[in-house]
């Protein structure tokens, strides 16, 4: 009797893991999203920064500060990357905010300089992000 209980209350917090783990972590490719010639903002499906990637392209440099978006992304469709980013670099002066849900709700962080060479998102933010700005 003592080990039916321990194995369902095992399976209880197994469960209860699970439904608040990540909806999708797994990318099905790689997507360019915007317009121009200069890269903005890669974000990656690897906390190593590898795996495929999901790159935002623009005509210019971003604008200097955060009180305006140079650019803004309220899903992330394409490759199927909604609650897949775990990397991020930033280039062209461009920052980055990342947002748990569609439609930029949910702030996951301010703006966040991760820089040309890029870093993993903060321990708890993994694959979370869903929506973001760029400024």
């Amino acid at each position: 009797m003592k080990k039916t209980l321990i194995a369902a209350g095992a399976l209880a917090l197994a469960a209860s893991v699970l439904s608040i783990s990540p909806a999708n972590a797994d990318a099905t490719g790689s997507a360019n999203v915007g317009s121009g010639s200069l890269l903005r903002s890669e974000f990656r499906q690897l906390v190593s920064g590898g795996g495929f990637y999901y790159d935002t392209w623009g005509a210019s440099t971003c604008t200097t500060g955060t009180s305006n978006q140079d650019y803004g992304k309220s899903s992330m469709p394409e490759g199927n990357w909604s609650d897949v980013v775990s990397f991020i670099r930033d280039l062209n002066s461009c920052d980055v905010k990342i947002f748990q849900d569609t439609g930029y709700n949910v702030a996951l962080t301010g703006y966040v300089n991760y820089g040309t060479t890029g870093r993993t998102v903060d321990d708890g933010l993994n694959n979370r992000t869903s929506s973001y700005y760029l400024s």
